[in-house]
């Protein structure tokens, strides 16, 4: 172990795993973080470099950029960044695909391919509480976007309600100051208290890179507001004490079935869109 970087492999298995959610308005970016051993571990990014069914292996998320080179910048946008045209349960199956739930294994092995995406009914029907081999504590969401109210189908909702109702249960992101998140990062890199898989490529570049100059359209604020929302909801405080379940059953909706089909051809609407320079030793 060298840095703040660690191996996959070095992450303790056990522990207590949080998942955050920023619905940008191109891509989503998602964070999985584990509470073990007295410290925090970034152990999943996505998109990462790794392969994802009907995308291959993506870009980076943000690329270095020469524009303002006397004031900073945040770097510019990489092809990761680009729209897939992926709906809300394009995402879900993302996120099962990765925690491993029940309900996606069953189907994987029924011997699919490596970009074959499970059918609308079965996305709907499925849910992280039929069993998964990577429980959440709990999910947190962009609160701005996720509250932005919208119609759909002749009734007003959000994107908070959406997710919801789609087997998983879903909490605000904390709505703290930047900077003061910011330094929470901070003095647990300094003090040891957080580590960060050396697979997480876009999230080490944006605490390298990241300075705020951009402000909401940096590039690369996406992977640092995901992991500043672990320190502003206080999961980095006490990392030697659990922290309370507050873990509620995520409805499922019961819109009438419709005719089976995969997920590829299926376009989904897409999503609304929605400080100091880190101290980063990257080693």
């Amino acid at each position: 172990m060298t840095g703040h970087v660690v191996r996959a492999d070095d992450i303790p298995a056990q522990g207590e795993n949080f998942m955050f959610l920023d619905p940008a308005g191109r891509n989503f970016f998602m964070l999985w973080v584990r509470r073990a051993q007295a410290r925090a571990w970034v152990y999943r990014e996505w998109p990462g470099r790794y392969h994802i069914p009907g995308v291959g292996v993506p870009e980076p998320w943000a690329v270095p950029s020469s524009r303002n080179p006397k004031k900073g910048n945040d770097g510019e946008r990489g092809g990761a960044q680009e729209s897939w045209q992926f709906g809300l349960l394009r995402y879900k199956f993302e996120i099962a695909r990765l925690e491993q739930w029940a309900d996606w294994r069953a189907w994987a092995e029924q011997g699919v391919g490596p970009d074959e995406v499970a059918d609308y009914e079965l996305l709907r029907e499925s849910a992280d509480e039929n069993g998964t081999a990577e429980p959440m504590e709990c999910r947190y969401v962009d609160s701005r976007a996720a509250t932005a109210p919208k119609t759909e189908n002749e009734r007003v909702t959000t994107l908070h309600t959406d997710l919801n109702e789609m087997g998983m249960w879903w909490a605000l992101s904390p709505a703290n100051r930047i900077n003061d998140d910011v330094i929470k990062i901070q003095t647990a890199l300094d003090s040891g208290e957080l580590y960060i898989s050396e697979e997480c490529h876009n999230l080490r570049w944006s605490l390298v890179n990241w300075t705020g100059a951009d402000g909401e359209k940096g590039a690369c604020k996406d992977p640092v507001d995901c992991l500043r929302w672990f320190y502003g909801a206080g999961l980095g405080e006490r990392l030697d004490v659990a922290v309370p379940r507050e873990r509620r059953r995520a409805p499922v909706r019961t819109e009438p079935r419709l005719e089976k089909g995969t997920m590829a051809g299926i376009r989904a609407r897409r999503p609304a869109p929605g400080g100091p320079r880190i101290r980063w030793r990257m080693r």
